[in-house]
């Protein structure tokens, strides 16, 4: 959302209600901090979109490089390291977005998004190495993929669907 956009909401709501202009201008510094994480200083925000975008796109070396760019303009910008957080998510580098989630409740200790993807962060890992002891037994075993895929067929599956299942 845009500042634009919240002036226009705290306006109406003087408006309507009646509230004083103070309390509106604490609202409005509140949702940006607090809820939205919107950056005051310049160029933070334009680096943030642009990391958004290359992270979407998985160039996460340059995400990254855009994170900490915004980072280096504004050291206290939560949303920022939130960002930086969720591109190292995505490239399951956990150790590394626990970090800039607890850089993030430093600054905003309410922020629940962060405080769930911690969580989340937990069940992420357990969820890998469950993954990778799967991986083992089945090599152990001597099962193949091919034994995989056939198997899957004969639940119903087609074969297009049962190897894009066992890719791996």
């Amino acid at each position: 959302m845009k500042k634009r956009t919240l002036v226009i909401i705290s306006i109406i709501g003087i408006l309507i209600i009646g509230v004083p202009i103070t309390a509106v201008v604490w609202y409005h510094q509140f949702l940006q901090k607090y809820v939205l994480m919107l950056p005051d200083t310049p160029g933070v925000f334009e680096s943030i979109k642009l990391g958004d975008e290359y992270s979407s796109q998985g160039r996460f070396k340059e995400a990254e490089d855009a994170f900490q760019k915004a980072i280096e303009l504004d050291p206290n910008s939560a949303l920022s390291y939130h960002e930086l957080g969720m591109c190292y998510v995505k490239q399951e580098r956990y150790d590394e977005a626990t970090e800039m989630f607890n850089k993030v409740l430093k600054i905003n200790p309410r922020h629940r998004g962060t405080q769930l993807m911690l969580s989340s962060i937990e069940v992420m890992k357990e969820a890998n190495v469950s993954i990778e002891r799967s991986k083992l037994l089945l090599k152990e075993s001597g099962i193949t993929k091919e034994d995989l895929i056939e198997g899957a067929i004969k639940s119903g599956m087609t074969r297009e669907e049962a190897e894009e299942l066992f890719l791996e």
